[in-house]
């Protein structure tokens, strides 16, 4: 399953920093730093809801992120 992670980091917080941490977690296949409501912008891919679940916690539990929200992929035009 593939999902883009959208993430909201606290404010100070050093988001190249945060980018690499990121970065290192299993499953994320790519993150980057944007402009707009979110900071970053992760995609993400797992075997099912429990890994994907797992992934998304080790986001959070890095020091300097706020909150995420999980787009989970429906479907992918080919």
């Amino acid at each position: 399953m593939r999902a883009y992670v959208l993430v909201k980091i606290e404010p100070g917080a050093d988001v190249e920093s945060l980018l690499n941490s990121i970065k290192q977690i299993e499953g994320v296949k790519s993150a980057a730093a944007v402009f707009g409501p979110y900071d970053i912008v992760v995609e993400a891919e797992a075997p099912d809801r429990s890994a994907l679940n797992a992934l998304i916690q080790k986001i959070l539990d890095i020091k300097g992120v706020a909150e995420t929200t999980t787009l989970v992929v429906a479907r992918e035009s080919s």
